[in-house]
C-alpha cells in the first residue's frame, strides 16, 4: 500500500505521532545503513558470575562425586546466558558469537559492527523515538549497560615473539651436539600448556619414545598417562591418534582469526603446526630423551592460536580458558601483542585478567616479554602474575669470515659451508649491480636470476646488497639463494647499505657458501677494496676485475665465556600502566634466560614457505625462545614443591637469580649498535640470569598473600585457603592501590571488591623485587618472607644502594633469626637524597647462615614531591600551570581523579575521597611562585591533587618530604582572603608567635619559618639572616573564631589577637640575590615579592665571608670546625640549611583537626 504524506497526516493528527511514526520508518533504514558502513571488529566481554573453576559443585551425592559432568553443566547454562544476552540485546544477523569463555573468565566473544556494540534492543514506544534519532549514535544505551555485563574491550591483533621472519628462515639437515639438557630430569606428572602455532607430533622430540615414568612403574607406555586423554582435535596433518600421551592435549582456535584474516581452512584448522614456532619452543620446555629440552619428560598440552596471516587476542584468552580447564601446571605464552592496550590500565586488559585468573587457578606463566629492545619501555609483559622472560646470548656463536685479497679479514654471520678450500683458494669478487642486464631494477639484490649476466658471475663471488626491498619484505635470502644456485655461484656476500644503515642477522643455514655482512663499517672496507681493484671505462662502467675473496668454514660453534649478554633483540623495562608509557610499580622483564640462537625442533611438514620443507631442527633468536626455558625450570621446582603457589615458584627463581657472567663480571647488555654493550639493569635483565640449580632450594621465598595470611583478622579460616586463592586476593588489592583504578573498574575486572580500609601502595604488593616509579620524599614497603628450607636460619640483610646514590635504603629488622616454614615481615625504608627523572638500581641481601643467599633487585625513581607543572610564561601576577602537560596526564583530570592531596585553598578546601582527603577539583590558573617555593606553593594550589603515590597521614611521615628544603626562619607569604584567617587558627600548636596587620598576617613556624596569609599564594620573602631569636614566644587566642567547616564561608577573625611578649626583630641584609628584594620596612609590615626566579639551588657562593660566620656562630656549628675555610664555611651553611625540616605534616594534619574542631563548635 502506498501513503501519501496528506493520507498520513488524516490518519495521524498529532504532529507527535506523526513524527513518531515517520523516525519509527527512517531510523531502522538509518541504522541498517549505519551498520552496514561500519567495519566489523571482535568485542571482548566479561560477565557477571563466578566462571565454572570457581563454583563449587553442589554437595548432594549425585554431584559430589561427579566434578567433571558438573563443571560441564555450568560451562553449558553459561553459554546459553552468553546466547541469550547477545539475542535479546543485538540485531539478528548482526553479530556473530565467536567464543564462550566459561572456565576461569565468564564472558565470551562477538564479531560484531561497532553500532551494535553501544545500542541494543529496547522496548520503546512511538513517543520515545523521537528521542532516540537525536540520540542513538551519541547516547545509546550500551551494551555494557545491560544487566550483567562488565567491561567490553575491542580485539588486538597477537603476533610471536620471535625474531625471525619466513623469508629469512633456514634449517640444517641433521641435528648438531647439544648439551642443553644436562641430566635426564624425569619431570613425570607435570603438564605444560604452550599457546603457540601448533605441534608437529611426527617429530622426535614428541614421539613417545620412552615410557616417562620411573622405572619401578607398571606403566609401560606412554599412552597411560597420567593425564588420560584431553581433548585432541583431528585435523590435516594431525590425524586421531596424534596425542601419544607425550602430547596429552592438542586443540586449535581459530574463531576470532578467521572473522578478521585470511586462513586456509586445509591448512590451518588443525593443531598441526605449520609455521614450525610452537615446536620449538615446545620441545625447548620439554623435548624428549635425546632431543634438547630443558625437562625431558613432561606431557605437552598444546593450543594453536596464531597462524600464517596472524592471530587475534580473542583466540590466545579462549585458549588460556581451555588450558585452566586441562588444569595444566604451567603455561608458556610465547604469542600475544607487542604494544600497551589502548586507553586503559595494562595490568586491566581482559588478556592479563584473563592471565590472573590463571594464576588464581593455580598455573604459572611464563611469558616472552617481547622483541622490541634495546629501546626503553617497550616490553610487553605487563602483569606481576605472569613472568615476563627476557632473552640472552649463550655463549655459543657461529663466526665465519670473509677473507679479501688484500688480507682483510672481516667477521659475519651465516651457518655456511666454505668456499673450496676453506681459505685457501681465492675467487673472483663482483657486486651484483656490475653484473646487471640492462634496464634491471634492484638488480644488486640478487632477487632474481635473469638480471645477472651469467657469464660475469658463475664461479665468482657475488656481492649483493641490502635494499628497499628487505625492509618492505619483498626481497629474501631465500631469493638470493635460488639466484646463486641458477647462475652458479662459488658464493654469496650479503652486505649492509649504508643508505639504510646496520642490520640485525642471525645464523642461518645456507645451501650455497654465503655470509652475512650486518655492519656498515665492514662492508665500506670491502667495498673500498673492490673499487680500488677493478677498472671502469669513461661512463663507470667496470671492464675488469682483480678483487678477491674467500669464505671460512661457519657451521662450527666456538664458545666463549662472556655470556650470558642481554640480547640486542630482547624487549626492556621499565613496566607500562598504560599506551602513554607511565612506569608501573613492577619490575618487568622478571627474569633472563637463554633466547639467542636456540636449536630446538622445527615442523618438517610445514607449509607456510618451501624453504622449510624437509627440515628438522631450527636455530631461532626470541624471548619466545627463554620463555620455555623459565616455563620448564618453574615446572621442575613445582613438581618437586607441590604445595608452592605460582608467586613461591617465580619467588625462587627470581632471588636466586644470576647478576654476573661465566666470567664473574657484572652482566652486559647489547645496545643499538652492532657489537656494542654497556652495563645491563634490572630493566634489562630483570632479577638476572636463571639459575635452575640454586632455584630448588632458595631458602626464603616472597609468596604474594603472605600478609593477608599472617595479619587477616580470621587468619584460621584463612589457612585452610588453597594458597593460590590467597595470592589471588593480593593482586587484587594491588590492582585496588592503583592510581586512575576505580573501584568500579576492579570489581567489573575482577568480581572482587576493594577494601575500602586499605592504605596500600602499589609497591607493597609482596613481590621478590621493589619497584617505586614515584619516590616523593619518604616511603616505607612492606615485604614478608617464607622459610621454605625446613630449617631454622639466621639471616643478615645487606643493602647495595640505588646507583646514582640518590636514594637512602635501610631494612628492618636489619638481622632475623627465622624457624622452619616460619614467616618474617620486613620493612623498606626510602629517602630521597636527590631527586631525578631516571630511575637507579640497587639491591637487597639476605644471607643466611646455611649458605642461602636472597637477593632482592631495587629499581627505583626519586622525583620532586610535587611534579613540575608550571609553565615559564610570566605573567605579572606569577606563573600559569602549564595546561598542556595537564592535558597529557589523565591524572590531572578534575573531578575524576583519585590522588591524595590535603590541602585546598578553595572553598571547599577538603574532600573525603576513598578514606583519603582529596582537593575538590583543580580549576585555578594562576599561581604565584619564589625562590624554592615551587614545590611548597603546588602542592598546596595544584599539585596535591596530581601526587601518583597515595599520601595518607597514616602511610607517611612528615619531615621526609621536599618540603624540608626550606631553611629555617626562612619567611614566606601565603596569601588568601578573609578565609585564610580560619586556617590560622589550624596553626595552633605549630605557630611560635605571629602578628596580625590588616588583610593579612605574619608568623613563625616553631621550626623557624615565617610565612605571610595573604591571597592564595606563597612566596620567599627573604632567607635566614642569621641572627633570628629562636627563644621569642607568642600568647595565641582563637576563641573568637569559630565556623560550621573550614571554608563553608568566609569568616571574620578581625578580633583574633597575637601578642607579642618579645623585642622587635632587626632585619639584616638578604643573603640570597634569588628572593625578592625588600621593601626596607620591618619584618611585622607588608612586603611583597615582585620578579620572583623560579630557581631550585642556593648560591652561598656570592655571599661575604663575615655573613657566614654569623649563620656558623649562631647555630654553634664553630664547635664542629673552629677554623673552616671560606669552601668549608658554604659547605656547613648549605648541609645546615638543607637540614632544617618544615614538619609539613603536622602544619597539615593542624589544619585537618581544626577543620574538625570548627564543625564540632558550630554543626
Amino acid at each position: 500500500m502506498h501513503f501519501s504524506f496528506e493520507i498520513m497526516k488524516k490518519i495521524y493528527p498529532s504532529k507527535t505521532n506523526l513524527l513518531s511514526l515517520l523516525l519509527f520508518l527512517i531510523i531502522p533504514a538509518l541504522v541498517a545503513t549505519a551498520s552496514e558502513m561500519e567495519e566489523k571488529a571482535i568485542y571482548l566481554v566479561t560477565m557477571e558470575g563466578e566462571p565454572v573453576a570457581f563454583r563449587q559443585a553442589a554437595a548432594t551425592p549425585s554431584k559430589r562425586h561427579k566434578p567433571l559432568q558438573y563443571k560441564m553443566e555450568q560451562a553449558k547454562l553459561l553459554a546459553k546466558s552468553h546466547d541469550q544476552l547477545l539475542e535479546s540485546n543485538l540485531d539478528v544477523e548482526s553479530y556473530q558469537k565467536v567464543y564462550s569463555f566459561h572456565h576461569i573468565i565468564n564472558g565470551f566473544a562477538v564479531h560484531t559492527t561497532p553500532a551494535q556494540v553501544l545500542l541494543h534492543k529496547a522496548s520503546l514506544n512511538a513517543h520515545s523515538l523521537g528521542r532516540l534519532f537525536i540520540d542513538n549514535l551519541v547516547q545509546a544505551k550500551r551494551l555494557e549497560s545491560v544487566p550483567g555485563v562488565l567491561t567490553i574491550e575491542k580485539d588486538r591483533r597477537a603476533k610471536l615473539m620471535t625474531t625471525y621472519t619466513p623469508q629469512f628462515l633456514g634449517i640444517p639437515q641433521r641435528v648438531w651436539p647439544q648439551a642443553m639438557a644436562g641430566a635426564k630430569y624425569g619431570g613425570q606428572g607435570m603438564l605444560i600448556g604452550v599457546i603457540d602455532t601448533g605441534i608437529d607430533p611426527n617429530h622426535p622430540s614428541f614421539a613417545c619414545s620412552e615410557p616417562p615414568f620411573p622405572q619401578n612403574s607398571t606403566s609401560d607406555s606412554c599412552t597411560a598417562s597420567l593425564f588420560g586423554s584431553l581433548s585432541c582435535q583431528p585435523g590435516p596433518l594431525f590425524p586421531p591418534g596424534s596425542c601419544n600421551g607425550k602430547i596429552v592435549s592438542a586443540r586449535f582456535f581459530a574463531r576470532g582469526a578467521a572473522t578478521t584474516l585470511p586462513l586456509n581452512a586445509s591448512r590451518d584448522f588443525t593443531p598441526f603446526d605449520e609455521l614450525g614456532h610452537g615446536s620449538h619452543v615446545a620441545s625447548i620446555a620439554a623435548g624428549n630423551w635425546g632431543v634438547p629440552a630443558v625437562v625431558n619428560g613432561f606431557m605437552l598440552a598444546v593450543y594453536k592460536a596464531l597462524y600464517p596471516a596472524g592471530g587475534n587476542v580473542a583466540d590466545i584468552v579462549s585458549a588460556i580458558d581451555q588450558a585452566a580447564r586441562d588444569q595444566v601446571d604451567v603455561l608458556v605464552l610465547s604469542v600475544g601483542p607487542d604494544e600497551p592496550p589502548e586507553g586503559i590500565v595494562s595490568f586491566m586488559c581482559i588478556l592479563d585478567i584473563a592471565l590472573l585468573f590463571a594464576r588464581r587457578a593455580g598455573i604459572f606463566v611464563a611469558q616472552a616479554a617481547g622483541n622490541q629492545g634495546p629501546a626503553a619501555a617497550t616490553v610487553s609483559s605487563f602483569s606481576p602474575w605472569a613472568m615476563g622472560v627476557a632473552a640472552s646470548t649463550t655463549g655459543r656463536v657461529y663466526v665465519p669470515t670473509l677473507l679479501t685479497g688484500d688480507a682483510h679479514r672481516l667477521p659475519g654471520v651465516g651457518l655456511t659451508a666454505p668456499t673450496p678450500g676453506n681459505g685457501l683458494f681465492q675467487f673472483k669478487l663482483i657486486a651484483a649491480k656490475d653484473a646487471a642486464v640492462k634496464n634491471s631494477l634492484d638488480s644488486e639484490e640478487c632477487q632474481f636470476a635473469d638480471a645477472l649476466k651469467p657469464e660475469l658471475v658463475i664461479n665468482s663471488v657475488v656481492i649483493c646488497s641490502f635494499s628497499q626491498g628487505f625492509l618492505n619484505g619483498t626481497s629474501s635470502l631465500a631469493a638470493i639463494l635460488d639466484t646463486a644456485k641458477a647462475l652458479h655461484f662459488i658464493g654469496f656476500i650479503f652486505i649492509a647499505n649504508p643508505a639504510y644503515g646496520d642490520f640485525v642477522a642471525h645464523p642461518l643455514p645456507f645451501s650455497v657458501p654465503g655470509i652475512m655482512i650486518p655492519r656498515v663499517a665492514d662492508a665500506q672496507v670491502l667495498m673500498a677494496y673492490y673499487e680500488n681493484n677493478t677498472c671502469r671505462d669513461e661512463r663507470g662502467a667496470a671492464i675488469s676485475y682483480r678483487a678477491t675473496g674467500a669464505l671460512t668454514e661457519g657451521r662450527h660453534a666456538f664458545f666463549s665465556d662472556d655470556a650470558p649478554v642481554v640480547s640486542r633483540f630482547s624487549s626492556r623495562g621499565p613496566g607500562v600502566m598504560d599506551d602513554q608509557k607511565n612506569p608501573a610499580d613492577v619490575l618487568k622483564p622478571d627474569i633472563l634466560a637463554p633466547g639467542a640462537q636456540i636449536w630446538a625442533a622445527w615442523s618438517s611438514l610445514g607449509v607456510s614457505d618451501p624453504v622449510l620443507s624437509g627440515d628438522d631442527f631450527a636455530l631461532l633468536s626470541g624471548t619466545s625462545m627463554a620463555a620455555p626455558h623459565v616455563a620448564g625450570v618453574a615446572a621442575l621446582i613445582k613438581q618437586l614443591r607441590p604445595s608452592w603457589n605460582p608467586s613461591m615458584v617465580a619467588s625462587a627463581l627470581s632471588t636466586t637469580a644470576l647478576k654476573h657472567d661465566r666470567r664473574g663480571l657484572p652482566l652486559q647488555s647489547q645496545g643499538s649498535d652492532l657489537y656494542s654493550s654497556r652495563p645491563s639493569t634490572p630493566f634489562d635483565h630483570g632479577a638476572g640470569m636463571v639459575n635452575p640449580e640454586a632455584a630448588l632450594d632458595p631458602g626464603l621465598v616472597f609468596s604474594a598473600g603472605n600478609d593477608l595470611i599472617t595479619h587477616h583478622s580470621s587468619t584460621a579460616i584463612r589457612l585452610t585457603m588453597p594458597s593460590h586463592v590467597i595470592e589471588f586476593e593480593d593482586y587484587v588489592n594491588f590492582l585496588c592501590a592503583l592510581p586512575n583504578v576505580t573501584q568500579a573498574l576492579v570489581r567489573s575486572s575482577t568480581g572482587m571488591k576493594c577494601d575500602a580500609e586499605s592504605d596500600r601502595s602499589p609497591a607493597d604488593l609482596n613481590l621478590p623485587s621493589v619497584t617505586i616509579s614515584a619516590l616523593r620524599g619518604h616511603q616505607t614497603v612492606k615485604r614478608s618472607v617464607r622459610n621454605v628450607a625446613g630449617k631454622a636460619e639466621t639471616y643478615l640483610s645487606s643493602v647495595r644502594p640505588p646507583q646514582p646514590e640518590v636514594v637512602e635504603v635501610s631494612v628492618h629488622p636489619e638481622w632475623f633469626e627465622i624457624p622452619g616454614d616460619g614467616v618474617q615481615d620486613l620493612e623498606i625504608e626510602f629517602k630521597v637524597l636527590q631527586t631525578s627523572e631516571s630511575f637507579a638500581f640497587g639491591e637487597i641481601v639476605l644471607t643466611g647462615s646455611l649458605n642461602h643467599v636472597v637477593r632482592l633487585p631495587l629499581a627505583i625513581r626519586p622525583i620532586p614531591i610535587f611534579p613540575s607543572v608550571v609553565s615559564n610564561s610570566r605573567e605579572s601576577a606569577g606563573y600559569l600551570l602549564d595546561r598542556s602537560i595537564i592535558d597529557q596526564n589523565p591524572s590531572l583530570d578534575r573531578e575524576t581523579s583519585r590522588f591524595c592531596c590535603f590541602l585546598s585553598w578553595k572553598t571547599s578546601a577538603f574532600r573525603r575521597f576513598n578514606r583519603l582527603w582529596c582537593c575538590a577539583s583543580l580549576d585555578r590558573d594562576i599561581v604565584l611562585v619564589g625562590y624554592q617555593v615551587v614545590n611548597l606553593l603546588q602542592g598546596m594550589e595544584a599539585e596535591f591533587c596530581s601526587v601518583r603515590t597515595t599520601l595518607s597521614p597514616s602511610r607517611y611521615e612528615s619531615g621526609d618530604e621536599e618540603l624540608s628544603v626550606l631553611p629555617r626562619h626562612t619567611k614566606v607569604i601565603v596569601t588568601g582572603n578573609n578565609r585564610t584567617k580560619s586556617i590560622l587558627v589550624g596553626l595552633q600548636g605549630v605557630v611560635k608567635k605571629a602578628v596580625g596587620l590588616g588583610g593579612w598576617h605574619w608568623l613563625v613556624l616553631k621550626n623557624g619559618v615565617e610565612v605571610k596569609l595573604q591571597r592564595n599564594a606563597l612566596s620567599v620573602l627573604e632567607a635566614p639572616t642569621g641572627n633570628e631569636d629562636d627563644d621569642d614566644d607568642i600568647e595565641y587566642d582563637n576563641s573568637f573564631c569559630s565556623s560550621s567547616d573550614l571554608g563553608d564561608k568566609d569568616i571574620d577573625c578581625s578580633s583574633l589577637e597575637f601578642r607579642k611578649t618579645t623585642k622587635p626583630r632587626v632585619r639584616h641584609t638578604k643573603p640570597w640575590a634569588s628572593f625578592a628584594k625588600s621593601s626596607g620596612r620591618s619584618s611585622c609590615q607588608d612586603t611583597h615579592t615582585n620578579g620572583h626566579k623560579h630557581q631550585m639551588r642556593l648560591n652561598l657562593a656570592k655571599l661575604g665571608t663575615p655573613t657566614l660566620w654569623r649563620y656558623w656562630r649562631h647555630f654553634n656549628l664553630v664547635n664542629v670546625n673552629p677554623k673552616p675555610t671560606k669552601e668549608q664555611l658554604i659547605l656547613g651553611v648549605q648541609n645546615h640549611l638543607l637540614s632544617q625540616e618544615l614538619d609539613e605534616m603536622q602544619v597539615i594534619m593542624g589544619f585537618i583537626h581544626s577543620a574538625k574542631r570548627l564543625k564540632t563548635l558550630n554543626p
